[in-house]
């Protein structure tokens, strides 16, 4: 469902939205003495709103507001895990929460002889979900894992010139810091990991590419 209203000769638009996510996920153990199926069901709404203002016809301002959702999607998040050493599970499902984040964005863009935009952004996300590995008997498996709070804020940039004789340049940077906003417990114990810069997650990237279409 959604929504968008234009004001100032469309100048100004303000547009709203919304959806609601619902996921089931199931899996089924064929193993002796498992249990045979087990899984989760997920619902999540998700708002949105966008708003922007044409200052000129070729520069434009905007803000954003969005949300997303991840439901847990490893089988080992489902599953009960097993190792030939034993007869029974030496893990039971995980029963992990869906990851949800909230994010803002405010920028300006500019459309002419070149294109480019430069905005700043904050993500807060809930349940962050990680891929990590455990030893069970000497035998690394891989397992998904709740981290808890995480928060990304930065800013990005791009620019791209129009087509000269069939060739389009681009180029693109980021900045970002992502942190862990939770000590993460084990097994009655926590791991000092709040305010730690979070994995996968690095301060600089960029991008150039160089299109030809004719």
């Amino acid at each position: 469902l959604g929504d968008t209203l234009k004001l100032l000769h469309n100048r100004l638009q303000l547009s709203a939205g919304f959806k609601e996510i619902m996921i089931s996920r199931y899996a089924t153990n064929l193993v002796p003495g498992a249990v045979y199926a087990h899984g989760g069901n997920y619902a999540q709404p998700l708002p949105q709103v966008a708003i922007s203002y044409q200052i000129t016809p070729h520069d434009q301002i905007f803000v954003n507001g969005t949300t997303a959702f991840r439901a847990p999607q490893s089988s080992e998040a489902y599953e009960q895990i097993f190792t030939p050493s034993v007869n029974h599970a030496v893990e039971n499902p995980h029963d992990l929460r869906g990851e949800y984040s909230i994010g803002e964005e405010i920028g300006v863009r500019h459309t002419g002889l070149f294109n480019a935009s430069v905005s700043l952004f904050n993500y807060n996300m809930t349940h962050y979900q990680v891929s990590s590995t455990t030893y069970i008997n000497n035998v690394a498996i891989g397992e998904p894992i709740d981290a808890g709070g995480k928060t990304a804020r930065g800013v990005s940039g791009e620019v791209s010139l129009a087509p000269w004789h069939g060739f389009s340049p681009y180029a693109s940077a980021q900045y970002l810091h992502a942190t862990m906003d939770n000590d993460y417990q084990v097994d009655g114990n926590y791991l000092p990991t709040a305010g730690k810069i979070a994995i996968n997650s690095p301060k600089f990237t960029a991008a150039v590419g160089l299109s030809y279409d004719n």
